[in-house]
């Protein structure tokens, strides 16, 4: 049996193209080196060129390292989070080894975007895409355009919570999948909209 791929880089758009791949690279050098914008020596690493070649391409590209932490964002946005219609609400937090990395790279996306406009417009994309999938979860019956006040504000505090809960399970080896789960139940039930 084979460890399946985080999901972060199989879902970067066009995986042909050399932005892709470096932002692949980006990805993998995250996953390695922790929570920072990598050197590009880093992602020559990962990209098997050379530090000369990633400098190059991303200059003939027309593309930054933040653009490339942009497509990052972008890639968490058509995969987070998986399964959660079909396996409720647990599957918001990350429990496998891979989930761990999508939401370390997905962090580092956080602290870039505090810098960076290009990553802070992808990850504010990835919030909205988020928002309505946590509405839909907590209100399959509510619309896009006409959400009541109160399932709104319960999706935005839940997506707080998840992003807590997230952060601490990929950075305190003590917390545990279950126990996040066990406080994300508590704070969907104080949420719920009464039926």
């Amino acid at each position: 049996m084979y460890d399946p791929e985080p999901r972060i880089p199989l879902h970067l758009g066009s995986r042909a193209t050399r932005i892709a791949d470096m932002a692949e690279a980006l990805f993998w050098a995250i996953d390695e080196s922790g929570l920072r914008l990598p050197s590009r020596r880093d992602i020559a690493r990962h990209s098997h060129v050379s530090e000369a070649t990633i400098s190059r391409r991303l200059r003939d590209s027309g593309c930054t390292e933040d653009l490339l932490a942009g497509r990052l964002a972008k890639a968490r946005a058509r995969t987070f989070p998986p399964g959660y219609v079909t396996e409720g609400w647990q599957r918001w937090l990350p429990e496998t080894a891979q989930d761990l990395q999508d939401t370390r790279a997905w962090i580092s996306c956080l602290a870039l975007a505090s810098h960076s406009d290009a990553v802070a417009e992808e990850v504010l994309q990835a919030w909205a895409v988020e928002h309505r999938q946590l509405v839909q979860h907590l209100d399959p019956s509510a619309y896009d355009d006409e959400v009541p006040d109160e399932v709104a504000v319960a999706a935005e505090i839940l997506r707080a919570v998840v992003l807590g809960l997230a952060i601490r399970l990929a950075l305190d080896p003590g917390s545990t999948h279950d126990h996040a789960v066990e406080l994300l139940a508590r704070a969907v039930a104080a949420l719920q909209p009464a039926a």
